[in-house]
């Protein structure tokens, strides 16, 4: 215990130098653990101290205004959709800037354009089914045939696909009618995709949704670009369905009678030997596994089972993340969680997986979402009480740690995209009200905001405390800014007290020197007292706090008073 000196007045002194504990609000701020907090805002906890994280950049000058419809990191390039039309940055090129890519043109005005990339086919081999007239019947390989190429296939599920290829070509791609069933290894004539939306490459197959949203179609295996599945004793293409919009229907797969909003890829294990493993598919009302069956073909390819999941689905394409080896998704109430090995073993149950946070989002309902992986965290554009932001979620600590709010930011994030180059990552994202930002990208820092473990005076409830100093330790300051602390006494806000940082520091560049890589007479370590002079008297005493400037928060040291015996709690 420590007590003034001299004084019949007792000061405690409530301290927390660990915030590896995240982000928790399903408990009373008072009843959080010495490490935990009760919110936080543009900031990182991974390493016990609060980080300060950099605003995105907009971008969004660099480009014509218009209809934002779809954003896709393709290797080394940032490719972007507006009004049907296709811009691409090479990041790999120093001041490089978008360009037009020429001959490139789908549908001005639909909200989404999809892409997916695939690698260049594999089983490039001559199909004849082995019994004409009979689907079930074995299909066997002849003469090598040329190969599909590696693109971006993209999609509106109204136009002809358009392929983008990595030298920075496009074109549309072929329909059934084109395809010919031809030997030459120079002629591209062995291609045909379908209309549709969403896409997943997945287990050597193209699946596509088709436009309606009821369909799944699929490819050759090992041929991503082939939706040729039914051939006969010679290899030709069967009489197209007349009843069918798409050839690919012929042997399309059907999961629900609602629309698909998502198809992905999950973490999961084949049942047996005979059968691959599953991947996702969601509509706004039910999840599924979908399982390819290779020990029951049709055309030599397999067929496919489904398993349901639970009764609900991701709202859109871009709503499911891999947590971790689990997999997530945002539905309209929030995100849920599931493994997806476990549900089909029929040991795991789907689970609200934003249990610690679930306030943020009472009596919200969520329609315009997005989830990304990045960094090992998973980012959650979703609406709260707050407003629209992102809920980041450390899949390291397995802890929510912060939700990213930007001033810069109009609307609601809907995709997510990235690029690498060199090892570099670099995330973007795309807004409703059409704006372009590179995450993190911007030099300035972003406000800080965390608001602590309230302070009680637990030996007596009837005592009242009162909040007297806040002592803060900043450590790697990396530049000027200001501090802005605000006490909450009995939640009823007080006075805001400010402090300013006065530094001149250059970020040291790599190779760094032992054991800090700072300049031996470069002091980055900034300790902070604010008196709060005039406060109020209560049960629970609070502080909000802000901070503009780069560093790490190591220690929140808050000092309160009341007219008692010696008492004190500290978190540290």
């Amino acid at each position: 215990m420590l007590t003034a000196p001299g004084n019949n007045q007792q000061t405690n002194f409530f301290a927390q130098n660990d915030f590896s504990g995240g982000m928790r609000r399903n408990v009373d701020p008072a009843a959080l653990q010495p490490n935990e907090y009760a919110l936080l805002i543009n900031g990182r906890t991974r390493y016990a101290t609060v980080r300060t994280i950099k605003l995105p950049a907009d971008i969004t000058n660099e480009l014509p205004a218009g209809n934002y419809q779809g954003l896709y990191g393709y290797g080394k390039y940032l490719i972007v959709f507006i009004d049907g039309r296709a811009y691409v940055r090479n990041y790999s090129v120093t001041d490089n800037q978008f360009y037009q890519l020429q001959g490139f043109q789908m549908d001005a005005y639909v909200p989404t354009i999809y892409a997916e990339a695939v690698e260049a086919s594999w089983m490039n081999y001559q199909r004849k089914q082995e019994v004409n007239n009979q689907a079930d019947s074995p299909v066997n390989l002849f003469t090598t045939v040329a190969g599909t190429p590696s693109c971006l296939v993209c999609q509106d599920g109204i136009n002809r696909p358009m392929l983008i290829f990595p030298d920075g070509n496009s074109r549309q791609a072929k329909t059934f009618g084109e395809w010919q069933n031809t030997t030459d290894i120079n002629s591209d004539y062995r291609e045909y995709v379908p209309i549709g939306k969403q896409m997943l490459n997945f287990d050597g197959i193209l699946y596509i949704v088709s436009a309606d949203g009821t369909q799944i179609y699929r490819s050759v295996t090992g041929r991503f670009l082939d939706f040729v599945i039914a051939i006969d004793v010679n290899g030709n293409k069967l009489s197209p369905l007349q009843s069918s919009s798409e050839e690919a229907a012929r042997l399309s797969y059907r999961v629900d009678f609602n629309p698909i909003t998502c198809i992905a890829s999950v973490p999961s294990i084949p049942i047996n030997p005979q059968q691959g493993a599953g991947f996702y598919v969601g509509t706004s009302q039910t999840s599924y596994i979908v399982i390819p069956n290779y020990s029951d073909t049709i055309y030599g390819e397999p067929t496919f089972s489904k398993q349901m999941l639970f009764d609900t689905g991701p709202l859109n394409q871009f709503s499911v993340v891999d947590v971790a080896g689990d997999t997530a998704i945002v539905d309209s109430a929030g995100m849920v969680s599931f493994n997806a090995v476990l549900q089909l073993r029929n040991e795991g149950r789907n689970a609200p997986f934003h249990n610690e946070i679930h306030d943020l989002f009472k009596d919200i309902t969520q329609t315009t979402t997005a989830a990304y992986a990045y960094d090992n965290y998973s980012l959650f554009a979703v609406d709260t009480i707050f407003g629209p932001g992102v809920l980041v979620y450390d899949t390291m600590r397995k802890k929510y740690v912060s939700f990213d709010q930007y001033p810069v930011v109009n609307g609601h994030i809907v995709q997510f995209a990235e690029i690498k180059v060199d090892g570099v990552q670099k995330l973007f994202f795309r807004t409703s009200t059409n704006q372009l930002f590179e995450a993190y990208g911007s030099d300035v820092t972003a406000v800080t905001s965390l608001y602590t473990r309230e302070m009680v005076v637990e030996s007596d409830p009837e005592l009242e405390a009162t909040p007297k100093r806040l002592r803060l330790v900043f450590n790697d300051v990396a530049e000027s800014g200001t501090i802005n602390a605000t006490e909450y006494v009995d939640r009823v806000a007080g006075t805001t007290r400010t402090v300013n940082i006065n530094l001149t520091a250059t970020p040291p560049t790599p190779p760094l020197t032992p054991p800090f890589g700072l300049p031996a007479n470069t002091d980055k370590t900034q300790v902070k007292s604010i008196p709060f002079e005039l406060s109020r008297k209560g049960y629970k005493c609070g502080i909000w706090l802000q901070w503009s400037m780069e560093s790490d928060l190591t220690r929140s040291e808050e000092h309160t008073s009341e007219l008692q015996s010696p008492y004190v709690i500290s978190y540290a």
